[in-house]
């Protein structure tokens, strides 16, 4: 039996990723494959006939044509014609009809009168019999493009654009150029939105992420981010360091792998010190146990941690005032001022980050999904853990209002300096224990460094990524981000390994975790290259994408 119009018209598709992570490849590919919605559409337009979707395969995907298969046949003319007067609602059906067809107006006269009648019959195609089978192909060929032109879709990206890949930049100008893009700002994106709002520590945070994972060009190219006074800083305190520790993951052809150890290393101090400095300055956060340079005996070689002295693996810190830690030298400062000002100024950082401020949020609903990047911080018991924002204890969706609209500040006020604390939340939503973005107790990133021991490198999952699995716990969870019992929550953040045959379905399917490692540092954790949720009004599906050949291809989870 054929399907009716009323199975695939004109409803705009919803399509979801989430930890882009910079990965500029995979991307290309899913936006050149309209991020798998012609694929869908195939799916719910065929209603399982498996001769209506070979032959939409065909004229909608290249690549999808049926060895033997004779194409041009009236019954595949009329199935296409069905098929596209499934769009004639679209105020862009008329217009875009009159282009596709310009070469064969002739067509036009029929496809109006199947709309007129709301179907397609035999009488309607008299004047198409006397096309032979080649031409009924072309004319196929050209629904099927009328077709691509009028399949919509509004693009939901679920945090993490930006680090780890080197093509942060290039893809938000290719997102600045869609039509209708939403995007729920995940820890990494917030940490440059801080950057760009001026937090120091988040400017530190960010030169020391580009440099680790060998991306500097980010920096130096894309965003015109001069690190000259870094580079100098370590020729003057590093020379004679080999900074083993600080390596960079990925070489960098314009830069010394010495020359960047050293300047890695000098980042990183500076931003440990900013660290203890925010620690210091906001009470609320309650994170003094991450006090770290307080902790150090750089004369015994160890560090305090949980009680325990540990052996550090590098002892040498010439700009440390043993003291008073978290204090900078003089030319820290003058290093991350400089830095401050070239992020504050930088025009196309700017203007990405005002469109991550135009078209994102911490969370949105639309109709059945409810859209976060992490999590929603809850204690053992599944309890919404609090934060205390401007003398108030907030959780929940309030206290993901609460910081969204105080990130919203900053970045309005970055070039006031009686407000220049205000992006300290934006560096908390990076690292706290009660970051909705983190979703861990702490971040261990200096014990990573001066540390071999891996077992105090543990940072801890809060326990909503075990409460997750609990129907009535993701209901609640729902009803409190602004949705309905029985809508679906989406996030990401946390990489679903695939490979190991791990489900991202939870909670009986009413929770999906679509980080699929768009990253190639993931792909091996996940045995994919990224994950593509994609729904309409009745249905979702999720895709996940795999690297063959070094090309990428869509298969269905």
């Amino acid at each position: 039996m054929n399907p009716t119009l009323s199975q695939f018209s004109a409803s705009t598709y919803r399509v979801f990723l989430s930890d882009l992570h910079g990965q500029g490849d995979v991307f290309d590919y899913l936006l050149q494959e309209k991020f798998g919605v012609v694929e869908k559409l195939v799916v719910d337009a065929s209603s399982g006939c498996n001769a209506l979707e070979s032959l939409y395969r065909h004229y909608l995907i290249p690549g999808n044509t049926v060895a033997g298969t004779v194409y041009g046949e009236m019954a595949h003319v009329s199935q296409m014609l069905k098929l596209l007067l499934g769009f004639k609602s679209q105020r862009r059906f008329w217009p875009v009809c009159v282009e596709v067809f310009s070469s064969c107006s002739w067509i036009l006269a029929i496809i109006e009168q199947c709309a007129l009648r709301g179907e397609v019959v035999e009488g309607d195609l008299e004047s198409i019999l006397l096309l032979d089978v080649q031409d009924r192909d072309s004319l196929c060929q050209l629904v099927g493009k009328a077709v691509h032109c009028l399949l919509t879709y509004r693009l939901y990206i679920v945090g993490d654009i930006y680090d780890r890949g080197a093509n942060a930049p290039e893809i938000m100008d290719k997102l600045e150029k869609m039509s209708s893009v939403s995007i729920q700002w995940g820890n990494h994106d917030v940490l440059w939105m801080g950057a760009a709002s001026g937090s120091l520590e988040c400017i530190a945070t960010v030169v020391r992420l580009c440099i680790r994972y060998g991306h500097i060009d980010t920096l130096t190219k894309d965003y015109e981010i001069a690190l000259d006074s870094l580079k100098q800083l370590s020729v003057n305190c590093y020379s004679d360091d080999p900074c083993e520790n600080f390596i960079p993951f990925d070489k960098n052809e314009s830069w010394s792998a010495q020359t960047l150890a050293a300047m890695h290393k000098a980042i990183s101090i500076i931003q440990f010190k900013l660290e203890q400095q925010i620690i210091r300055r906001n009470a609320n956060f309650s994170m003094g146990e991450r006090l770290v340079l307080d902790r150090l005996d750089i004369d015994a070689g160890e560090m305090e941690v949980n009680g325990e002295r540990v052996e550090l693996t590098d002892t040498k810190f010439p700009t440390l005032n043993r003291e008073s830690p978290s204090s900078l030298t003089e030319d820290e400062w003058g290093v991350i001022e400089d830095l401050k000002s070239q992020f504050v100024g930088s025009t196309r950082l700017q203007r990405h980050v005002h469109f991550l401020f135009s078209n994102g949020s911490l969370i949105e609903t639309d109709e059945n999904y409810v859209m976060f990047h992490g999590c929603v911080p809850v204690d053992e018991e599944g309890n919404f853990m609090s934060l205390s924002m401007a003398g108030r204890e907030l959780s929940g969706s309030a206290l993901f209002d609460a910081l969204e609209l105080q990130l919203r500040k900053a970045h309005s006020r970055r070039n006031a300096s009686s407000c220049k604390y205000l992006s300290d939340v934006a560096w908390y939503l990076w690292c706290g224990p009660r970051s909705p973005l983190f979703g861990k107790q702490q971040m261990t990133t200096f014990e990573r460094y001066f540390i071999s021991d891996d077992k105090y490198h543990h940072e801890g999952k809060n326990s909503y990524f075990t409460a997750r699995n609990d129907t009535s716990f993701v209901q609640r969870v729902s009803v409190e981000m602004g949705g309905e019992k029985d809508s679906i929550v989406v996030n990401g953040h946390v990489p679903v390994k695939l490979a190991s045959g791990e489900s991202p379905r939870h909670a009986e399917g009413q929770l999906l975790c679509i980080d699929g490692g768009f990253s190639k540092a993931y792909r091996s954790r996940t045995g994919a290259a990224g994950m593509v949720l994609i729904a309409n009004n009745e249905n979702h599906q999720l895709f996940s994408v795999e690297e063959i050949n070094s090309s990428f291809q869509l298969f269905e989870i």
